[in-house]
């Protein structure tokens, strides 16, 4: 007989922060079960069940380590802390937490939150403390009919919406710096630097979790899961293939960000040291000038053209004059051109 795992609660009360969950069939298809009623993980024949939570209730995190009849590593590991993407096998069953983007009002954003979850051959618990977006796609894809035979199936399906994901982010990113790189070679800098500084960050976020869930899936690759039930096995090797592939992608436009980024601060640095240049030359024209003017205001007995006529022009005239010799050694130096 099947093995069945009931979740002890009153019969007239629901399980609290569940948020969505399925039953499949043995070929695939999934039942939506109501949210508002008791709940039974278990099996009927090769049924499997996916139940999805809402962590931040302190009582759903208490019922789930009170109902759930499975390691005890692996359900502490569920309602824990812990902010670290891994994936372990304990008993049968395989546990751990994937990196997904949050979900605000329906838009998909690119801030991360966890995905946790523990699968056996006969159910799937997952939980989340924020809406993710890989977990909200896969509900989706599964109410528009799609079908998942296995608990494996299920965790590869979300890894694939995960790095479908950041798939999408990064043919965004490639379109703003192609738009940056446009803007660079016209030498219209501007704000290009802190554009470059966001989306390089973005990148560098994106590469840390794409690092993160390759190392997981190569470790559990070389390890083996000979040990789990075929429901459990999951396609390692495609998934670290496709993360692999990502993930260079990503570091490539990386590369491409941090050369821009390096050719904006050159033509940063070149507008600056003209600047600098032409205040050089501005300082040393006026230079002789205000000498000139300096002397006159002095105030003392004996100062030319104190008594004569026009002597105001004649002082003024003399300070363009001595501001000539200096440009014509600039203009011989090469200096002014």
């Amino acid at each position: 007989m099947p093995a069945m795992f009931y979740l002890e609660t009153p019969d007239t009360m629901a399980p609290p922060g569940l948020v969505w969950a399925f039953r499949f069939g043995d070929d695939g298809a999934a039942e939506p079960l109501p949210i508002d009623r008791p709940l039974q993980l278990g099996s009927v024949g090769t049924d499997w069940i996916w139940a999805h939570f809402d962590l931040v209730d302190s009582r759903t995190r208490q019922w789930l380590v009170t109902n759930l009849d499975i390691a005890p590593e692996a359900k502490n590991f569920l309602v824990s802390n812990d902010n670290h993407q891994q994936i372990h096998i304990a008993n049968g069953c395989i546990y751990g937490a994937f990196v997904d983007f949050t979900r605000k009002l329906g838009e998909a954003g690119d801030e991360a939150g966890l995905l946790r979850f523990i699968a056996t051959e006969h159910f799937v618990v997952s939980g989340r403390r924020h809406t993710l977006q890989a977990a909200d796609a896969t509900r989706r894809r599964i109410e528009e009919g799609r079908k998942l035979r296995t608990a494996a199936s299920l965790l590869e399906s979300v890894v694939e919406q995960i790095a479908d994901a950041v798939d999408g982010l990064m043919e965004g990113y490639a379109v703003e710096l192609d738009d940056i790189e446009e803007r660079v070679i016209a030498a219209d800098t501007g704000d290009e630097r802190q554009r470059l500084g966001r989306l390089r960050r973005a990148m560098v976020r994106h590469h840390r979790q794409l690092s993160g869930l390759r190392t997981m899936f190569h470790r559990l690759e070389r390890d083996g899961t000979s040990e789990l039930n075929p429901a459990l096995r999951l396609a390692t090797g495609k998934l670290a293939q496709r993360l692999d592939a990502l993930d260079h992608g990503v570091i490539a436009m990386l590369e491409r960000a941090r050369l821009l980024q390096e050719e904006v601060a050159s033509k940063l640095t070149e507008e600056t040291n003209r600047h600098l240049h032409i205040l050089s030359i501005v300082t040393a024209l006026f230079l002789p000038p205000t000498l000139t003017a300096g002397i006159f205001g002095m105030n003392s007995k004996g100062m030319p053209w104190t008594d004569t006529d026009g002597g105001f022009w004649l002082s003024l005239g003399l300070c363009v004059t001595t501001a000539l010799p200096i440009y014509w050694l600039l203009r011989r130096g090469g200096i002014v051109k």
